[in-house]
């Protein structure tokens, strides 16, 4: 089972989130899993929904997830898999930004 991947950046806008994440050296990996679940305040209360992007191959160490609410706290996952399993995910939690307050990007480097 590989180990859990390591989250190097993250860095949002008002309707995206990108992420790069590194891998142990020397350790196979077949592909990776990024999920994510989010929260946002609306008139009605509190919404949320839960969406999982699989198969992103072994070669690939970042990935942009788009159309998302803004304002909205998004809660990061990213396992990698291979024969032996998958691996613990490694997680963190971003807020996108709320359109009109900023136009440049947030970066949070971990």
């Amino acid at each position: 089972m590989p180990s859990t991947p390591i989250i190097t950046r993250l860095s949002t806008a008002t309707n995206e989130i990108s992420m790069e994440w590194s891998q142990a050296p020397n350790e196979y990996v077949d592909n990776y899993t990024v999920s994510y679940t989010y929260v946002f305040r609306s008139c009605e209360g509190n919404i949320g929904g839960h969406m999982t992007v699989s198969g992103i191959p072994n070669s690939t160490l970042s990935y942009t997830l788009t159309q998302l609410e803004e304002y909205a706290e998004y809660t990061i996952n990213i396992a990698a898999s291979n024969q032996a399993g998958t691996s613990d995910p490694a997680m963190r939690t971003i807020t996108t930004m709320k359109s009109g307050i900023c136009t440049s990007r947030l970066i949070c480097l971990l």
